[in-house]
């Protein structure tokens, strides 16, 4: 059973509608759904439902959040149906309104569900374990009838996410941690009666599948097993930052100083705030006679440090990772070749960032076909490096570990070690070639397009050299050496047209030099400025 806490608000007074409507329109002006520090009665989820559902879908695109906080429901149950089970008939009607706000977009930075509280005769409930269930269907992509036999849509929590006084559904979270990648907060809090340490290790278990940056567990208390399952969690993953309360008992204290000991570069936001000072940085200001910039200067510090949570937020607040100083190699092969730690880091970044994407999208919108076929490559290394992640953390079937222990026991050689080296030297290149297709007056030229060529070929050279094993293939390499072929064809196309175009100028400006009708001076002639139509 869950746990129930004795009423003590039951003649807490009720807004008026006028009060609800405050809060129903400011969420259409701004996207922000604010229920706090309220009685919720049946009549005032009737009235909010109702006003949602007569409202357009947006035409703006807004910035989503919905906060629900220290609500307690004071739903009455109809005694014609609900009444042998209340909580569900209060479940329920707390669901149709979440349904109604979220159908709005498909995407919310912040969903809170924090301390609501079920009021049935004298007593406060908890989230009750059937809703967590339907609220799961709400935000993961399983298809399902809700709880109004209709079908939704997946939706996308890209911040935090927050519940709390909730009854832990495993299936639950195991759907919202595989499917939801990239989170930079999320609230757990688990009830005292719900076999914490149990549910905490299975927590961290499906935790793996996840990219979080902070995972609060609130006011849980747990015995030493549960904080020895947090510690060993720790030690696989480090970089999710965890806020607990500090245990009673002096044992359990010792743990989780040993726990903090083994993140301690975690803790920077207490004196280095990174995210706010970084953003107050300028990260690409030269420095030392102009050679290099804020970033590079800082992630070499962080390197030498070992400071993974530095070098994350340098990358969060802009530090330029193909900047190189003197012969070095660029930052992002240092970083990726450190340790399984910062591969991680460049590993997420490529994955949930797609800086390169952005690059192709911005620097060729002008070459319509080039911009296609270097996109298409570019999706392609990010799946490769989602692969590359799974086998980092170790997510692998047990068909191909025991294969690879075979290989180790047999001697044989596994091409798929040289696979990380492959896939960096591949992705940064690629970047290096977009790059290298303007010049440093930002043109498109003759010269620039064959950097890009040259860069392409050593790609090229990756590929033929790879060991491609047993099974004669590479989901990195296969298909590459084609695609690389076609854009070495798309590049002498743009080559050729800047060819004609130059002769055009120079035969435009030789006909210059004969004497001039001074009555068509003021004529306007053609454009210098090579624009292809792509």
């Amino acid at each position: 059973m869950p746990s129930i806490t004795k009423s003590k608000y039951h003649n807490l007074p009720i807004k008026p509608n006028s009060d609800f409507d405050i809060i129903l329109n400011n969420f259409l002006e701004t996207g922000h759904f604010i229920l706090t520090n309220d009685v919720v009665t049946t009549e005032t989820l009737d009235y909010m439902m109702k006003y949602l559902a007569r409202q357009p879908k947006p035409s703006a695109i807004l910035d989503y959040k919905l906060y629900l906080d220290n609500l307690i429901l004071d739903i009455e149950t109809p005694e014609s149906f609900w009444q042998n089970n209340p909580r569900e008939y209060a479940d329920d009607k707390l669901l149709y309104l979440l349904e109604d706000i979220l159908k709005f977009s498909p995407k919310w930075s912040v969903i809170a569900l924090d301390n609501i509280n079920i009021l049935q005769e004298e007593n406060y409930y908890p989230l009750s374990f059937n809703f967590m269930w339907h609220f799961g269907n709400l935000i993961t992509d399983v298809k399902y009838n809700s709880v109004r036999e209709e079908k939704k849509k997946e939706l996308i929590v890209s911040q935090s996410l927050i519940i709390t006084n909730a009854e832990f559904h495993s299936w639950v979270w195991r759907e919202l941690l595989r499917k939801r990648t990239k989170l930079d907060s999320l609230t757990l809090e688990f009830l005292a009666n719900n076999d914490l340490d149990e549910n905490l290790a299975y927590l961290c278990d499906v935790l793996q599948y996840s990219d979080i940056n902070i995972l609060n567990l609130g006011n849980a208390e747990f015995t030493r097993q549960g904080y020895r399952t947090l510690n060993q969690f720790l030690k696989k993953d480090p970089f999710i930052h965890v806020q607990l309360r500090e245990p009673i008992d002096s044992k359990s204290r010792v743990i989780l100083k040993e726990h903090k000991n083994r993140i301690t570069y975690l803790d920077h936001d207490k004196n280095f705030e990174a995210e706010g000072s970084l953003a107050k940085l300028d990260i690409n200001q030269l420095i030392d006679d102009k050679t290099r910039t804020v970033g590079h200067w800082l992630l070499e510090k962080a390197l030498v440090k070992n400071d993974t949570y530095m070098v994350k937020y340098l990358i969060k607040a802009g530090a330029n990772l193909l900047e190189q100083h003197n012969e070095e190699p660029p930052f992002l092969l240092q970083i990726f070749e450190k340790n399984r730690n910062f591969k991680l880091i460049i590993l997420n970044h490529i994955i949930h960032q797609k800086v390169l994407a952005f690059k192709i999208e911005h620097d060729l919108q002008n070459y319509s076909d080039l911009k296609d076929s270097l996109a298409d490559m570019e999706a392609s290394l990010r799946v490769y490096a989602n692969i590359l992640r799974q086998r980092t953390h170790g997510l692998i079937s047990e068909y191909q570990k025991l294969l690879n222990l075979f290989k180790t026991m047999a001697s044989f050689f596994r091409p798929s070690k040289q696979r990380d080296q492959e896939f960096i030297d591949i992705y940064w290149r690629l970047f290096k070639s977009i790059i290298l297709f303007h010049d440093t007056t930002g043109r498109v030229t003759i010269e620039s397009i064959s950097n890009t060529q040259a860069m392409l070929s050593k790609i090229i050279g990756i590929s033929e050299k790879a060991e491609l094993g047993l099974s004669h293939g590479s989901k990195l390499h296969k298909g590459l050496a084609r695609k690389i072929d076609l854009l070495m064809k798309e590049l002498d196309d743009i080559k050729e047209l800047i060819a004609k175009a130059n002769h055009e100028q120079y035969r435009l400006a030789e006909s210059a030099k004969t004497p001039i009708d001074s009555e068509r001076i003021h004529e306007p002639g053609p454009s210098a400025r090579f624009n292809p139509r792509c």
